[in-house]
Order: C-alpha cells, then sequence, then structure tokens
C-alpha cells in the first residue's frame, strides 16, 4: 500500500501538462467527471488514427474532444494531479480480453475509479479491492504513464483474490 502511494505521488511529479488554453475551472473528481461525460466522446483508435494503439496527450484529447479509455485517464489523472489530487492511469488486464485504462485516485483516504469520465462506485482502501468491485474478472493491472504515444508499466500487480 505504501508503494503505491509513493507511485501516486512520483506520477504527479512526472505528469506535466501546459493548460494554457484550458477554459475548464473544475476543481473537483465530480465537476471534471460531469465536464468529460457532457463534453467528449468515446472513440476507438482505429476509427481516430487508423491505428490499434495510441495514447494522446492531455492537448490532443482536450483539441479532439474524442478518445479511448486511456485518453480519458491521461486527462483526468493530470488534472486531478493538477488540483492535488492523488491519482494514476492504471491499465487493468483479464479474462475474456478485458484490457482496459482508468484513472485511480484518493478520495476521503480510499481509492476511487474514474471511468471515461464516469466515477464507479466502490470506495476502498486498497487499488486491489477497488479494482476487485469495478471489474471482478481482473487478473493483473500496471500503473502506467504514457510515453511516445503508448503506454509504459512502471509497476505490475496481481488480483490477489485469484489462486496462485
Amino acid at each position: 500500500m505504501r508503494q503505491i502511494r509513493v507511485y501516486i505521488l512520483i506520477m504527479a511529479f512526472l505528469i506535466g501538462m501546459p493548460f494554457s488554453s484550458f477554459a475548464f475551472s473544475a476543481r473537483t473528481p465530480e465537476s471534471l467527471s460531469s465536464f468529460l461525460l457532457k463534453d467528449f466522446v468515446f472513440v476507438d483508435d482505429q476509427s481516430q488514427f487508423g491505428k490499434a494503439d495510441y495514447w494522446q496527450t492531455s492537448e490532443e484529447f482536450l483539441k479532439n474532444k474524442k478518445g479511448d479509455c486511456e485518453d480519458f485517464a491521461i486527462f483526468a489523472t493530470e488534472f486531478l494531479n493538477r488540483e492535488h489530487i492523488q491519482s494514476l492511469i492504471v491499465s487493468v488486464y483479464g479474462a475474456n480480453g478485458l484490457a482496459h485504462t482508468v484513472t485511480v485516485f484518493i478520495e476521503n483516504s480510499r481509492y476511487r475509479i474514474m471511468d471515461r469520465g464516469e466515477i464507479l462506485t466502490p470506495a476502498e482502501l486498497s487499488i486491489e479491492k477497488t479494482l476487485s468491485l469495478a471489474y471482478p474478472e481482473w487478473t493483473w493491472a500496471c500503473l502506467a504513464l504514457p510515453s511516445h504515444g503508448r503506454g509504459r508499466a512502471i509497476k505490475t500487480f496481481k488480483n490477489p483474490n485469484l489462486p496462485t
């Protein structure tokens, strides 16, 4: 648990974004959620960019007003970190082809998930428990950083509820 909190702080430092043209004035996860749900649409990378995977920068996502799960996660994570709400990008993998990227943030000492702008109900004391309630089929996940249009895993962890 302490290791993951350290990674959150490192992510907050490493992720920087000049919101110079950013007119949005939200200060909470709830207001960010409303903004994303109202003004942005989900479009897969193949349709938008003609390639299987492309991680947009926050500036691109803000300009295009569309993207897939990791684009929502990158934007939300960067914004929340700038508002001093500890958050990180988490890619979740599992059975039945589960491959999904979300923002995990801390609110009232509990981990929460923002998934394409929607704040999911689970709020638990560990990332693993929160992920298990939101995505029961997950087998492993990683903390990720955007890197040259792709994601880069910086720490992986397994679902502790699965048999070894």
